[in-house]
C-alpha cells in the first residue's frame, strides 16, 4: 500500500493506491488518527479471527469488513448521515484534484508496477463515488475480496457503481480520459507508488529509493544495489527489515504492534523531512 502528496501543483494533491487511497480519503475527510487506528485494528481482528489463513480464508472478504467502518468514520467526521449532505461533503473535501484514487485495469495489467495499466479518479460525484473508488483500489481477488463478488457484497456494489463512470490516465502526452470498464482492481498493482511529478513526496511502509522523488520510508540498511521494483527505476532494500515490513502488511498484528509501527513511521517521516529541510532541524 502507498500514498503520496505533491506540492508542485497550486493545491496539494494526495495520491493513493490500495490502502493509500483510503488514507488519502480519510485525511481529507478529517478523520482523527485515533479513529483510523480503530479501523485498522478492527480489520486486523476480523482477519485474525478467521484462523491461520487470516484474510485468505475462503469466504472472508476484508473489503466487506472495511466498508461499513469507513462509512461510519466519514459520516462521523461530516457530522451527518444524510445522503445529500454526505455527497456535498465528499465533493467539497475531495474534488478539485485534492485526492487521486488509483486503480488498475486488469486487461492491461502485465506485471507489478506496470504503470501503463493504471487509472485514477479525482472528480467525485458524491460519497458513493469516493467509497466505490477506494474499495476497488483496495480489491485484490482472493486476497482482500472474493474472486467472483456476489450481489450484496461491497466489491459487487462498488463494481456496479463504477461501471458507468470513467477515469483518467497519465501519459507522456498528459492526462487523458479513460472509458468505463467492467472491473477495476487494486491500484497498487499498477501504481505501487503513485505520483504526479518529480516534486511528489512518496510515502512507503517499506524501505525504497526513487531516482527522482523524495521518499518517506524506513531507513535503508541493506546493500546499495537493492531490488528493482516496477518500471520507473524504483529499488527496494533487500534487508530482513523490509521482509518483516512486508509481513506486517500482509499478516494482521496485535494492537500494540500497530502502535509500535505507527510510532516508527512518525519517526521516519520526521527524520526524512528534517534531512530534506522540509521542517526545522
Amino acid at each position: 500500500s502507498s500514498s503520496s502528496s505533491s506540492s508542485s501543483s497550486p493545491r496539494q494533491t494526495l495520491c493513493g493506491s490500495s490502502a493509500g487511497s483510503i488514507v488519502s480519503a480519510a485525511h481529507m475527510a478529517g478523520i482523527p488518527i485515533s479513529d483510523c487506528m480503530n479501523v485498522v485494528t478492527s480489520c486486523a481482528s476480523a482477519a485474525s479471527a478467521q484462523g491461520p489463513l487470516t484474510a485468505l480464508t475462503p469466504g472472508f472478504s476484508l473489503v466487506d469488513v472495511l466498508e461499513p467502518l469507513m462509512r461510519t468514520s466519514i459520516a462521523e467526521s461530516a457530522g451527518t448521515e444524510e445522503a445529500e449532505a454526505l455527497d456535498e461533503f465528499a465533493r467539497e473535501r475531495m474534488n478539485g484534484d485534492r485526492v487521486r484514487v488509483f486503480l488498475t485495469d486488469p486487461k492491461l495489467f502485465r506485471y507489478p508496477g506496470d504503470f501503463k495499466s493504471h487509472a485514477f479518479v479525482n472528480d467525485f460525484e458524491g460519497m458513493e463515488h469516493v467509497m466505490s473508488a477506494c474499495l476497488l483500489s483496495s480489491y485484490v481477488p482472493v486476497a482482500t475480496g472474493p474472486l467472483s463478488p456476489a450481489p450484496g457484497t461491497a466489491v459487487h456494489a462498488a463494481t456496479e457503481y463504477m461501471k458507468g463512470r470513467g477515469a483518467k490516465r497519465s501519459t507522456p502526452e498528459g492526462v487523458v480520459d479513460v472509458d468505463p470498464i467492467p472491473q477495476w482492481y487494486d491500484g497498487g498493482l499498477a501504481a505501487m507508488f503513485p505520483k504526479i511529478d518529480d516534486g511528489t513526496v512518496l510515502v512507503s511502509p517499506v524501505s525504497i529509493r526513487s531516482p527522482t522523488n523524495l521518499v518517506i520510508c524506513p531507513k535503508w540498511v541493506g546493500g546499495e544495489a537493492g531490488l528493482k521494483i516496477g518500471s520507473r527505476g524504483m529499488t527496494a532494500d533487500s534487508s530482513t527489515n523490509n521482509l518483516v515490513g512486508v509481513k506486517n502488511m500482509i499478516m494482521p498484528q496485535e494492537s500494540k504492534e500497530y502502535e509500535r509501527i505507527f510510532a516508527g513511521a512518525y519517526d521516519d517521516a520526521k527524520r526524512v523531512c528534517k534531512e530534506a529541510g522540509l521542517v526545522p532541524a
